[in-house]
């Protein structure tokens, strides 16, 4: 299914994918009474939202109306006739069969329909991501517009708005490539670097090298920099998210169709050691001993009034 040009999508009713994996349409999460235009995963036991468009300006009722006009702008408007959010994109004087249409990949797209003719997407949800990566989103950045791709998490599990924690791509040329879970401007967690294959600590997706689900890759030139990971082509019933909470933890799930139950495969940080400098300039951090901060070979531990051997932080000189 699509949105036409001048076709009105109500609350109540959805829109679903060709394969009927997304879905989109209006949801309150949480405790919430306040409607959002999102998009979840169509067949889980549980709604799994993994797109908000609204996420900072809610509804307050049910009036709310999504429409795409003739110059390409898909709109959310509420009973008053308010646009509450646009997609802000507009079309060129060639693409007359515009529709908005949901993708099995999770990403709502405003194409050109006329599939006769060369076809043109002119905006899509993937480029504006939430809390929320599905397979074939960028993290990154492009250096041509200087937009960057990143995660942000909900403030809570009942209010889907910007919260404190993001993941970021350190798209920066010429250094090596890292992934940061941070707290406004403070790295909390640091995921890398990048060796050529992927990054160290970054979770594992395929336990089955034999088998692939998913692929992950990177792509770094003058035009743009940014980190993805693609679903396989024989892959049609194992599904995959990443997660950014509110506490700003990275979770990753997994499903395997008909079973329409999540599986949590990962989390970071696993632990105290994998936050950022936790141990200071110098420093080793182990688990495994107690404090769990030391120091690297060729330097040693100076206790003074504000480090005492018994606290989790260290001075190593």
């Amino acid at each position: 299914m699509a949105i036409a040009v001048h076709q009105n999508i109500s609350d109540g009713q959805t829109i679903v994918s060709g394969n009927a994996k997304f879905e989109l349409g209006f949801f309150s999460p949480g405790t919430s009474k306040n409607p959002y235009l999102g998009i979840w995963f169509k067949n889980t036991s549980s709604q799994t939202v993994a797109w908000v468009a609204n996420r900072e300006t809610p509804l307050i009722d049910t009036s709310g109306t999504v429409k795409l006009d003739s110059q390409g702008n898909l709109t959310l408007v509420n009973g008053s006739g308010k646009v509450i959010w646009s997609s802000n994109s507009s079309a060129s004087a060639t693409d007359i069969n515009l529709v908005a249409q949901l993708l099995d990949t999770g990403n709502l797209v405003i194409r050109n329909g006329d599939k006769t003719n060369n076809e043109t997407v002119i905006w899509q949800s993937f480029d504006y991501p939430g809390d929320t990566y599905l397979p074939g989103m960028k993290i990154g950045k492009n250096f041509i517009t200087g937009r960057e791709t990143y995660l942000t998490s909900w403030r809570s599990a009942d209010d889907p708005s910007p919260g404190e924690y993001t993941l970021r791509f350190s798209a920066v040329k010429g250094e090596y490539q890292q992934v940061y879970i941070m707290r406004s401007s403070a790295i909390k967690t640091r995921i890398g670097p990048y060796n050529g294959v992927s990054f160290s600590g970054w979770p594992n997706f395929n336990p089955d090298p034999a088998d692939p689900k998913y692929v992950s890759y990177m792509v770094a030139n003058e035009n743009e920099m940014y980190f993805a990971y693609i679903s396989s082509s024989n892959n049609t019933t194992f599904l995959l998210r990443t997660l950014v909470t509110p506490g700003g933890k990275l979770e990753n799930f997994q499903l395997n169709l008909p079973n329409p139950e999540w599986f949590q495969s990962n989390t970071l940080p696993v632990d105290y050691c994998d936050n950022y400098e936790v141990c200071g300039p110098y420093g080793s951090c182990n688990t495994a001993t107690s404090p769990y901060c030391g120091c690297l070979k060729g330097f040693e531990r100076k206790n003074s009034d504000e480090t005492s051997p018994d606290d989790n932080t260290s001075v190593c000189i």
